[in-house]
Parts: C-alpha cells; sequence; structure tokens
C-alpha cells in the first residue's frame, strides 16, 4: 500500500441497509491549552466520482469530546467540531460547532453553528483541512474556533459569540479525539440511490493527521490587546453581541476654569461705559450721503449750489 489510509463504502447485502463503510476514532486525546493555539489538521483526497454518483456519500475529519464515551456529558453537551464534510458530491467543505443542548440551543442544534467554502478540486491530490483553536488572548470572549482549507479561513467563532462559559469550555477548552469516516446516507445527505457508486471512487484517502500548538506571535498579542473578537463570525447566526464585554470610554478632560468678577461694592458708581460713545459721527451733515471716496472718482465742488439746496 502507498501508507495512506483508505475509508472506502462497499453495497452489503448482509448489512441491515445495505452497505458498509468505515469509521476511526483516535485513542490519543488533547486539551488546547491556554496562551497557545492548538492546530488539528489532515491531508485528505476525496474519491474522483462525479457529482451525481456520490448522491447520499458523507465523508467527515471531526473532534468530539471524549465524554461522550467515558460517561460524562453526551452529544451535543461534549462539543463538536467539525473540520471538513462534503454531501452529495457537492462542491462545498462545510465545517460547523455543535454543543450545549439538542433540539435548539445556544449552537442552534441540529443544524450546528456553520460555514462553507466553495471547493471545487476536493479529489485532486491531497487537500489540507485545519482548525486551531486560539487561546492566546487573555479572556475568554476573545478565544477563537478557525476552520481552514490550506491557507484561507473561511468559518470563525469566538467565545464571545457563544456568550456563555460553560459552553464555550465544551468547545475550545475540553479533551478531544479525531474521528475520520464515510457515512452512508443520514438526515443531511439522505439515503443513496442506484445510481450512487461505490469503493475508491467515492471513497477518502488520507496521507496524514497532525496535532501541534503553536506559540502566540508578536501580531497575536498586538491583536489581542484591543476589545473586540476576531473576525468573521457566521453570516446567517443571531449571535449575543452583547455578551462581548467592551472598555468604558476615557473621562472627558476637565473644563477650563472661568474667572467670576467679584461682586461690586453696595453704592459703588457704575462702571464705566464699554465702547464708542453713541451719537452722530463728526463732521456729519443730516443733508449729505456719507459715501467713501476713490481715488479714480472726480471730486466735485458743492460751493456754487443754491443756498438750502441738497447736493443730491
Amino acid at each position: 500500500m502507498d501508507g495512506s489510509l483508505h475509508i472506502h463504502p462497499w453495497r452489503d447485502p448482509t448489512a441491515a441497509k445495505g452497505w458498509t463503510s468505515g469509521r476511526i476514532e483516535s485513542t490519543y486525546t488533547f486539551t488546547p491549552a491556554p496562551g497557545v493555539k492548538t492546530i488539528v489538521q489532515a491531508g485528505i483526497s476525496l474519491g474522483l466520482a462525479r457529482e451525481a454518483r456520490k448522491y447520499g456519500i458523507w465523508p467527515a475529519f471531526w473532534l468530539l469530546g471524549d465524554s461522550h464515551r467515558t460517561g460524562g456529558p453526551i452529544w451535543p453537551a461534549c462539543g463538536e467540531l467539525d473540520i471538513m464534510e462534503h454531501v452529495n458530491g457537492e462542491h462545498e467543505t462545510y465545517a460547523a460547532i455543535h454543543c450545549d443542548k439538542s433540539p435548539g440551543g445556544i449552537c442552534k442544534e441540529k443544524k450546528g453553528i456553520t460555514g462553507s467554502h466553495y471547493q471545487p478540486n476536493s479529489a485532486t491530490g491531497l487537500n489540507t483541512y485545519k482548525v486551531v483553536i486560539d487561546r492566546t488572548p487573555a479572556m475568554w470572549q476573545y478565544e477563537s474556533v478557525n476552520f481552514y482549507v490550506g491557507d484561507e479561513l473561511f468559518h470563525t467563532i469566538t467565545g464571545g459569540h457563544i456568550g456563555n462559559l460553560e459552553v464555550w469550555k465544551t468547545i475550545a477548552q475540553n479533551k478531544m479525539f479525531i474521528i475520520l469516516n464515510v457515512a452512508v446516507g443520514g438526515d443531511w445527505p439522505g439515503p443513496p440511490v442506484p445510481s450512487t457508486s461505490e469503493g475508491p471512487e467515492v471513497g477518502m484517502q488520507v496521507g496524514y493527521v497532525a496535532h501541534y500548538e503553536q506559540e502566540a506571535s508578536a501580531e497575536d498579542t498586538a491583536h489581542a490587546s484591543y476589545n473586540y473578537p476576531y473576525g468573521n463570525p457566521a453570516d446567517e447566526m443571531d449571535y449575543p453581541y452583547d455578551n462581548i464585554p467592551q472598555s468604558p470610554p476615557p473621562p472627558a478632560p476637565p473644563l477650563p476654569p472661568v474667572a467670576v468678577p467679584p461682586p461690586a461694592s453696595v453704592g459703588a458708581p457704575p462702571p464705566p461705559p464699554v465702547g464708542p460713545p453713541v451719537g452722530a459721527p463728526p463732521y456729519s451733515y443730516p443733508h449729505i450721503r456719507q459715501v467713501p471716496h476713490h481715488p479714480h472718482q472726480r471730486p466735485y465742488n458743492y460751493s456754487n449750489l443754491p443756498p438750502g439746496r441738497p447736493p443730491y
């Protein structure tokens, strides 16, 4: 073999629903640590069959809270991160977060808080599907879960979007394990049809799976100093933004002091008048219009006017 994991669904007349497929769970678990980014990724190639031949086929790469299999809270209260899901051969990669309770709840179950990325080349080579659980911010409201295809971020949820610390812990601060599977049928894709193919052309090849941590960069540290969540809330979701704490506005600067004149003494004389004296301007004549002199105008001699006649 080529060293890869291959999961192929096959028709099986002895199976209850006529098909047999595969699911692998890791015994390995991890808990995202504070102050770092926890990254889980895989290189995956999906089968080459065209869309009409993949009806009812549902490959997925995802994480589930370990309490689901150890006697603690089960789905969806255990938390679930779907890193990659494809249904019915569609050219879309889906990612989702499941939490709280079903139906309804904070994660709007059974749908979950979902995002999608157009991807027409899911069968061309190994594509990298990745989730980054970012716990570098000092406050849980600014922690985030980020989903990527290759290096392209397409879906982000923050603690502030969830708005409940106990629920957020099941999503981003919880012990989890890794699952790879190819489901056949289900509520989302519906059952396979007679034209649905089987075997490698509708299966999933996994080249590798990795889990590792990344320290906060200088950019992360600077970004975390601002009181707003990381970007890209799911467009269709109605998040409780009022739960995101905001810094109070800075106090207004003090007003400059205003000088107050001392009160006047009783019986003191009135203050002197302010401004020019009121009355007719000097050298004015009530019958002569006051016209400003312009150098280009010729002066007139009014001395020859008859007595008592004004010049205008």
